[in-house]
């Protein structure tokens, strides 16, 4: 579509995430907060943020950021399926930018800890957040589930996709990190619990 768009002589249209506002920066660079303004955060399940960087950045799209010459030149399957993602992912970071970058530690995000944010909501129960902006706004706001539908594949292909006992770890010892800064809002073993065969 963008080659037949540039071909007809429309500007290239960037990406969301270079939309002033909507970069993806590290929490490092990024613009600090203004004075007098609170801040809000809705988190994710660090597993299923991972699971979800393989279904969206490390299959079928990496075709199409056209790096599929560079995976196979480190000897990466294009399409991996999950374990071997788990097994390799810090090939896959090397290589392919868009799993780099959602694969990034919480914290490179968000910064040092959860404390730093007034408010914080879970993905699941994005009514909370609703509530929470009605009420701030004086008016109903709805936060529709665009994804529902892939994200309720995702959730039935986690019960699929089994782990041998190295993947296992690996996929522990890779989210770690990120269950500790969700100061106990997600529970590891329970959410690894998902892949033992």
């Amino acid at each position: 579509m963008r080659r037949l768009l540039k071909g007809l002589g429309y500007p290239p249209r960037p990406g969301i995430h270079r939309e002033p506002g909507y970069e993806t920066r590290s929490f490092l660079t990024a613009q600090p907060i203004p004075a007098g303004f609170e801040t809000m955060v809705v988190i994710r399940d660090p597993i299923d943020r991972l699971y979800s960087a393989w279904r969206n950045k490390a299959s079928a799209p990496l075709l199409q950021k056209r790096i599929d010459e560079d995976l196979r030149n480190e000897g990466l399957p294009v399409q991996p399926d999950f374990g071997t993602y788990i097994e390799r992912l810090n090939h896959y970071r090397a290589v392919a930018r868009p799993v780099r970058v959602h694969t990034h530690p919480i914290s490179w995000h968000l910064g040092p800890t959860l404390d730093a944010f007034d408010h914080v909501f879970r993905i699941e129960e994005l009514g909370a957040l609703a509530e929470f902006l009605s009420k701030r706004l004086g008016r109903a706001v709805s936060v529709p589930h665009v994804n529902r539908t892939k994200a309720a594949a995702d959730i039935e292909r986690l019960n699929v996709d089994r782990l041998n006992p190295n993947q296992v770890e690996a996929l522990r010892s890779f989210v770690a990190a990120d269950y500790i800064w969700l100061a106990g809002a997600y529970d590891l073993e329970r959410s690894v619990r998902r892949f033992l065969q």
